[in-house]
């Protein structure tokens, strides 16, 4: 096989994997557009917590496909139990809501204290974009 036929076939795969991940963004698009992602956040208005949060909203409003509309609810109670209680036992897992808790809600589980309603198994992938959020805020 020639250097040049390897290249036609290196495009044609190339073309036909940038058309299958623009049908699954379009898709996304399409599910996002006009609705509202709604992001739980365990704290009160104000500080650095609220801080971090705001500084994500422009990339979240932008990079999602669709530009959805992102708004921020505030649960502040508990060191973060009331919000994550909430996202576990209400919350509706259809991608339009996102938790924010500040990290004491995990010593509250991990200490098996009074109020705590969640599962940490299942509240790894809430705490895994708490840390993302976290991280990229302190890239900018």
């Amino acid at each position: 096989m020639t250097t040049q036929h390897k290249a036609s076939v290196l495009a044609a795969i190339s073309v036909c994997l940038l058309g299958l991940a623009s049908s699954v963004a379009l898709a996304q698009a399409q599910f996002y557009r006009g609705k509202t992602i709604t992001i739980i956040s365990g704290q009160q208005p104000g500080g650095s917590g609220e801080a971090r949060l705001r500084a994500m909203l422009p990339y979240l409003r932008k990079h999602i496909p669709g530009q959805p509309n992102v708004m921020v609810e505030y649960m502040a109670g508990g060191g973060g139990r009331k919000a994550a209680n909430y996202i576990y036992r209400t919350a509706r897992a259809a991608g339009l809501t996102m938790g924010f808790p500040p990290g004491g809600f995990i010593m509250a589980a991990v200490l098996n204290e009074t109020g705590v309603d969640y599962d940490l198994a299942d509240a790894n992938l809430a705490e895994r974009i708490r840390r993302g959020y976290q991280e990229a805020a302190a890239q900018l």
